[in-house]
């Protein structure tokens, strides 16, 4: 518990400290920096129980078209066509190319495990792009993660009802619950913080609606990532935050938050001047 609890601080102080730098002292695109180092790592995490970093041509490619995204603009829809059909173009030369080492479930697996974590987490750069993006993208830290500090607390301490033993076999419907409640908890706690120390204006209907939903998503994310590592019979993804696991077992819950909250915003803004 003391591993878990100081790598979630330091995790936290990197987080706020990343914010601060990019939003407060003008170092332009340090978020975007951040993204791209996560999508990396998650990519290597993903990639390595698969066997893709020993087919060095997969991973140099995935890893590529994943940093691109990263770095990439998402709002300009020619740009992802082009990129995504320039990466199938060239899983397909490998393909071809390496024929008697890669097989089509390899490209397939490759292809969807890359979109999957650098397409979802490129959004936490267009979040940061709108306006008030440091203040949103807290706001989607507090829907994906104290959904899951939530969840795992209240189901340690009071879980009994398995939710999907065959797919996470330590997560209870009392902790799934318990994390629902936490955050929204959390979220009205936010948006005072906002109201009377920041002088925001708050749009309660959308804040407390697109962050109730998140909280479905952050466990939606949570055990998508669970269900590929139960396929690959892992316990962690990897072992830089000790006592979480790796990058994707932090992240597994932003994954799915970040679109929702970036274009639920764009249509029911949350947060006002």
């Amino acid at each position: 518990m003391r591993k878990r609890l100081s790598s979630a601080f330091v995790a936290v102080v990197l987080f706020f400290a990343t914010l601060y730098g990019d939003s407060a002292l003008g170092y332009s695109n340090l978020v975007n920096y951040a993204v791209a180092l996560l999508i990396f790592g998650g990519l290597y995490e993903i990639y390595k129980p698969f066997g893709f970093i020993r087919k060095m041509p997969l991973a140099i490619v995935g890893a590529a078209f994943g940093l691109s995204i990263a770095f990439g603009s998402l709002r300009d829809a020619s740009f992802i066509i082009v990129a995504i059909i320039f990466y199938m173009f060239l899983m397909f030369s490998i393909a071809m190319a390496y024929r008697k080492t890669v097989s089509f479930s390899d490209i397939a697996i490759l292809m969807f495990t890359t979109i999957y974590i650098s397409l979802c987490l490129a959004h936490v750069n267009m979040i940061n792009e709108e306006p008030y993006g440091a203040f949103l993208i807290v706001y989607m830290y507090v829907g994906a993660f104290m959904t899951d500090s939530g969840a795992f607390f209240i189901g340690k301490f009071f879980g009994k009802k398995k939710l999907m033993p065959e797919i996470s076999p330590k997560k209870t419907v009392e902790g799934s619950i318990g994390g629902i409640v936490t955050a929204m908890v959390s979220f009205v706690i936010y948006a005072l913080v906002l109201m009377f120390v920041f002088d925001f204006r708050i749009n309660w209907l959308s804040f407390m609606g697109i962050g109730f939903v998140s909280t479905f998503l952050a466990q939606a994310g949570d055990l998508f990532a669970s269900m590929i590592k139960r396929e690959l019979n892992l316990k962690d993804y990897g072992s830089i935050m000790p006592g979480h696991g790796g990058i994707l077992d932090r992240l597994d819950s932003l994954i799915f938050v970040a679109p929702l909250v970036y274009y639920f915003n764009l249509i029911f803004p949350v947060i006002m001047k």
